[in-house]
Protein backbone atom coordinates (compact mmCIF):
# COMPACT_ATOMS: atom_id res chain seq x y z
CA UNK A 1 0.00 0.00 0.00
CA UNK A 2 1.17 3.71 -0.82
CA UNK A 3 1.45 5.86 1.92
CA UNK A 4 3.22 9.05 2.74
CA UNK A 5 4.94 10.39 5.83
CA UNK A 6 5.04 14.26 6.40
CA UNK A 7 7.21 16.19 8.55
CA UNK A 8 6.86 20.14 8.64
CA UNK A 9 9.14 22.53 10.62
CA UNK A 10 8.05 26.27 11.72
CA UNK A 11 10.90 27.60 12.92
CA UNK A 12 11.80 31.71 13.12
CA UNK A 13 15.87 30.12 12.71
CA UNK A 14 15.37 27.87 10.41
CA UNK A 15 17.23 28.93 7.49
CA UNK A 16 20.39 29.61 9.76
CA UNK A 17 19.88 26.06 11.40
CA UNK A 18 19.74 24.35 8.12
CA UNK A 19 23.03 25.50 6.85
CA UNK A 20 24.21 23.95 9.62
CA UNK A 21 22.42 20.52 8.23
CA UNK A 22 23.38 18.40 5.17
CA UNK A 23 19.87 17.68 4.28
CA UNK A 24 20.78 15.18 1.53
CA UNK A 25 22.89 13.25 3.43
CA UNK A 26 20.00 13.23 6.08
CA UNK A 27 17.47 12.09 3.73
CA UNK A 28 19.34 9.49 2.15
CA UNK A 29 21.60 8.18 5.10
CA UNK A 30 18.35 6.38 6.59
CA UNK A 31 18.52 3.43 8.85
CA UNK A 32 17.46 -0.15 7.80
CA UNK A 33 14.17 -1.29 7.55
CA UNK A 34 11.41 0.75 5.87
CA UNK A 35 13.05 3.04 3.74
CA UNK A 36 10.87 5.46 1.21
CA UNK A 37 10.83 4.97 -2.28
CA UNK A 38 11.17 9.20 -2.85
CA UNK A 39 11.80 12.04 -0.79
CA UNK A 40 10.79 15.17 -1.52
CA UNK A 41 11.88 18.66 0.44
CA UNK A 42 9.81 21.38 0.04
CA UNK A 43 10.51 24.86 1.23
CA UNK A 44 7.17 27.71 2.05
CA UNK A 45 6.51 30.11 -0.54
CA UNK A 46 6.04 33.34 1.84
CA UNK A 47 7.75 32.16 5.18
CA UNK A 48 11.27 31.39 4.59
CA UNK A 49 12.00 29.60 7.54
CA UNK A 50 9.01 26.87 6.99
CA UNK A 51 10.36 23.79 5.38
CA UNK A 52 8.35 20.30 4.97
CA UNK A 53 9.62 16.86 4.29
CA UNK A 54 7.75 13.80 1.95
CA UNK A 55 8.78 10.70 2.59
CA UNK A 56 6.76 8.21 -0.19
CA UNK A 57 6.38 4.24 0.87
CA UNK A 58 4.66 1.41 -0.86
CA UNK A 59 4.62 -1.36 1.91
CA UNK A 60 2.59 -4.23 2.90
CA UNK A 61 1.90 -2.77 6.28
CA UNK A 62 1.92 1.04 7.89
CA UNK A 63 4.08 1.81 10.88
CA UNK A 64 1.34 3.08 13.44
CA UNK A 65 3.70 6.24 14.67
CA UNK A 66 5.74 6.18 11.33
CA UNK A 67 9.19 5.02 9.51
CA UNK A 68 12.41 5.16 11.59
CA UNK A 69 13.56 7.44 8.75
CA UNK A 70 10.84 9.72 9.53
CA UNK A 71 11.00 9.57 13.49
CA UNK A 72 14.98 10.45 13.40
CA UNK A 73 14.03 13.20 10.96
CA UNK A 74 11.35 14.68 13.37
CA UNK A 75 14.11 14.35 16.53
CA UNK A 76 16.47 16.30 14.36
CA UNK A 77 14.13 18.55 13.39
CA UNK A 78 12.59 19.51 16.63
CA UNK A 79 15.64 21.21 17.68
CA UNK A 80 14.90 23.87 15.66
CA UNK A 81 11.28 24.85 16.15
CA UNK A 82 8.19 23.09 16.52
CA UNK A 83 7.76 20.08 14.10
CA UNK A 84 4.43 18.30 12.82
CA UNK A 85 5.23 14.60 12.07
CA UNK A 86 1.72 13.15 10.03
CA UNK A 87 1.23 9.83 7.88
CA UNK A 88 -1.41 9.60 5.13
CA UNK A 89 -2.35 6.53 3.08
CA UNK A 90 -3.17 6.99 0.16
CA UNK A 91 -7.30 5.51 -0.84
CA UNK A 92 -7.47 6.72 -4.51
CA UNK A 93 -5.19 7.76 -7.53
CA UNK A 94 -6.19 10.08 -10.27
CA UNK A 95 -4.30 10.96 -13.16
CA UNK A 96 -5.09 14.22 -14.95
CA UNK A 97 -4.08 15.14 -18.56
CA UNK A 98 -2.57 18.12 -19.80
CA UNK A 99 -5.85 20.63 -20.84
CA UNK A 100 -8.61 18.70 -19.12
CA UNK A 101 -11.38 20.59 -17.87
CA UNK A 102 -11.67 19.68 -14.12
CA UNK A 103 -14.74 22.18 -13.58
Amino acid sequence: MKWIETIELRSTTATDFLKGIDLKTLVTGFPEGCRPYRTVLYKHGAVKSDLCIHLMFDTETVPRQGSKAGLRLKETLRTAGLVSHKIWIETASYGVSTGDDLS
